[in-house]
Formats: structure tokens, C-alpha cells, sequence
């Protein structure tokens, strides 16, 4: 994280290791898993002045996929495909 001279930066790695999401799916006793999982966010800002800002932010910067799977590794239930997003802003105070 770094702010100065009205500049913000701020770089995240987000991380989640594996964790049983349901013990009895369909009445049967399946679990379902979710991987362990892992992204980097990146947020800047610049106050162009003292009413006026704007910014950038990226989530999931390296575009990491959320998998599922069963009792076994080989048994993958869901894949979740999941590309970077990215926004822009501006923020004006009167």
C-alpha cells in the first residue's frame, strides 16, 4: 500500500484454501469441496485536486478459475471461469 502526494496504491493477494462447502449433496452423502484459491487485486487512485478524484480498480488481476470437486480430485462438479474485471471512477465533492 503506498499514498502520497494525493496518489493511492494499493496491490492485495487474496488467498483460501481448501474448504468443504456441503456434507450430504442430493441425499446421498457427497461433499463438495471448493480448491484452494488464490487472486490479486489492484486498486489506484489520484486526487487531481481537493474535489475531484478518480481511480482504477482490477480484481483477479491474474484471471484464477474457482474449481469444485467431489470426494476425489478427479471428480470435478464446477468450474468456474473467471476473467479479470476492471473499473473506472471519478468522484467530485461540492
Amino acid at each position: 500500500m503506498f499514498e502520497k502526494f494525493g496518489l493511492t496504491a494499493r496491490l492485495a493477494w487474496n488467498w483460501r484454501d481448501e474448504f468443504l462447502l456441503s456434507a450430504n449433496n442430493g441425499g446421498s452423502r457427497n461433499p463438495r469441496y471448493v480448491e484452494a484459491y488464490q487472486q490479486f487485486d489492484l486498486s489506484l487512485g489520484y486526487d487531481i485536486s481537493d474535489n475531484l478524484a478518480v481511480s482504477f480498480d482490477a480484481i483477479n488481476l491474474t484471471g484464477e478459475d474457482v474449481r469444485w470437486h467431489g470426494r476425489s480430485d478427479n471428480q470435478m462438479i464446477r468450474l468456474e471461469d473467471q476473467n479479470p474485471r476492471y473499473a473506472i471512477g471519478a468522484r467530485y465533492k461540492f
